[in-house]
């Protein structure tokens, strides 16, 4: 969502190409949902599975029109309602990241046996990759590790396009290694 902090809660040059994209090819390219629309969804999906209801979580993550309206109508509203930064907080700490890992601190303890606060470049962006395909990408699988790398260094060369590293600290970056130190939490109440 390289707009997130420029659109209203929807990318609506975004939705144009995915919806034109989807008419002429079937799909398959670059989503419209943008990081409010999927923060929306994941909340919707949350409440409903914490509510008992399976089905109803199911049908909150089918693709259909019906689903993206709602996305996009209960977006605007968010944010009116928050500030980009709660917004992000939000999604952040819902997303899923393999494994049965929600959330940005219990995925950076699992992985890398450490505080979100604490993660370094490549540790962060291994984890913003991840929320992609985050099974496709956790690094505690073996055969993951060269596509967790690629994505990973994605994501740092998007850091050094955007001005937020230079590109010599991205060379540097993506040539590290994957480095994780898994740390499994125990299960049940605190």
């Amino acid at each position: 969502d390289p707009r997130f902090y420029s659109h209203g809660g929807v990318d609506w040059i975004s939705l144009v190409r995915a919806t034109v994209n989807s008419a002429i090819k079937g799909g398959g390219g670059p989503g419209a949902s943008t990081i409010t629309m999927q923060y929306v969804r994941n909340n919707i999906v949350e409440t409903l599975m914490l509510k008992g209801d399976k089905k109803g979580a199911e049908a909150a993550r089918a693709p259909n029109l019906e689903r993206k309206l709602r996305e996009i109508r209960y977006a605007l509203a968010i944010e009116q309602q928050y500030s980009k930064k709660e917004i992000f907080a939000g999604y952040a700490n819902l997303s899923f990241f393999g494994n049965q890992i929600y959330g940005v601190e219990a995925a950076s303890e699992y992985y890398f046996g450490k505080h979100a606060s604490e993660l370094n470049i490549p540790e962060g962006a291994l984890l913003a990759g991840m929320l992609q395909s985050p099974n496709a990408y956790k690094p505690d699988v073996e055969e993951n590790l060269p596509a967790a790398k690629v994505r990973r260094d994605y994501v740092i060369q998007n850091m050094a396009d955007n001005g937020y590293i230079s590109q010599e600290q991205a060379e540097t970056y993506k040539a590290s290694p994957i480095q994780t130190k898994i740390t499994p939490t125990t299960p049940g109440c605190e």
